[in-house]
């Protein structure tokens, strides 16, 4: 999953698809993502699941808000 975000928020701000801040907040949720397979390589790295899920909800809602509101 945090290749999928994280590969399209990397198109949507490179090619203009979506705001900047929405890719941005798409980039940080990919990266959060990526964090939980940290401790499966032995990393010393605990990330909230909380948080990750929290910051992956906000950024899906907003993309859905932004998909229906923008103009066509």
């Amino acid at each position: 999953m945090g290749l999928a975000v994280g590969s399209l928020s990397v198109a949507a701000w490179r090619e203009g698809g979506m705001p900047k801040w929405l890719a941005g907040l798409g980039l940080v949720s990919a990266a959060l993502l990526a964090s939980m397979l940290l401790p499966s390589l032995n990393v010393a790295v605990k990330v909230p699941v909380a948080i990750v899920v929290t910051v992956l909800t906000v950024w899906m809602a907003a993309a859905g808000v932004w998909t229906l509101r923008k103009p066509s």
